[in-house]
């Protein structure tokens, strides 16, 4: 269950990708040194690599799209994912 707000004593770090200051969510991403935005996309794009735009639109789709639409900042870290979504050319 990730953690939505920031609470008192908690340190922020930088996202080591798209250099957002963000806080621990309570996931894995912290040790990545990434925002919750970019580990999700890094795992969608794993997804995408290892089996292809079809299964990466089908299972995380709509995820990838909101962060997407919501962050395009990020598009340029994940082309891949943004071409299959039709955001770029």
């Amino acid at each position: 269950m990730s953690i939505r707000k920031f609470r008192r004593g908690e340190t922020t770090y930088t996202c080591a990708c798209c250099k957002k200051l963000t806080r621990n969510t309570g996931g894995d991403e912290r040790g990545c040194g990434l925002c919750l935005d970019c580990y999700t996309l890094g795992g969608i794009a794993n997804h995408l690599t290892d089996n292809g735009v079809e299964s990466m639109l089908e299972f995380y789709g709509d995820e990838a799209r909101g962060i997407l639409t919501r962050r395009p900042e990020l598009i340029p870290t994940e082309p891949g994912i943004a071409r299959a979504l039709g955001l770029v050319s």
